[in-house]
């Protein structure tokens, strides 16, 4: 059997429910209704989404209809969307997924939002080692991918940190509220993910 066909079967498998996954401060878990109001905090605050193209959240119905959706790309072996939970307190303090997966390519992208109050302190680090462990011991994707605005410093750190290399810059690519936007893509093998 092919790795290709191998990654497809995983996919099959492992996503008839969605996994947990643990971390030393944190389990990620399913996004659900009871995560509307921290995901409204974040979706409508202006400078959370600031480096993010998404239209912001105008009423917790915005958020409630951004769940549905992410509940069907997984219904479809699409994308994976984890609330991150702050073991100490059962709070929720951002989420991170696998928001492009695509099975015919072994490959997936990788995204996530944090709360102000909790960046700087390892956490977005700490859930994406975790995400990324799991996109390579469990679902066996070859790359994973991320994209990011060229002036999101923490975001570019945190990636490259975690073993990610810029891979290029694209100008101008994608168009938001009537602005053109650059990216820089980000990328991470299988193969060197091991090699660590």
């Amino acid at each position: 059997m092919t790795l290709h066909l191998l990654m497809m079967n995983k996919l099959e498998i492992i996503l008839e429910k969605q996994p947990e996954l643990v971390t030393e401060r944190m389990q990620l878990v399913a996004l659900s209704s009871e995560h509307v109001g921290p995901m409204f905090r974040m979706r409508s605050d202006a400078e959370v989404m600031r480096y993010i193209p998404r239209t912001l959240a105008k009423t917790n119905a915005d958020v409630e209809a951004l769940i549905q959706m992410i509940h069907e790309r997984f219904q479809q072996k699409m994308a994976i969307n984890w609330a991150m939970i702050q073991t100490s307190d059962k709070q929720m303090i951002g989420y991170i997924g696998l928001v492009n997966i695509d099975a015919e390519n072994d490959h997936a992208e990788i995204g996530y939002i944090l709360l102000p109050e909790f960046q700087g302190k390892g956490f977005m680090h700490e859930a994406m080692q975790a995400v990324i462990d799991f996109s390579f011991e469990k679902l066996g994707v070859h790359r994973l991918s991320g994209t990011v605005d060229p002036e999101n410093t923490a975001s570019s750190k945190v990636l490259e940190k975690c073993g990610f290399k810029l891979e290029g810059h694209l100008r101008e690519h994608e168009i938001f509220e009537g602005r053109y936007l650059d990216s820089l893509i980000y990328g991470l093998l299988n193969r060197e993910y091991r090699s660590k």
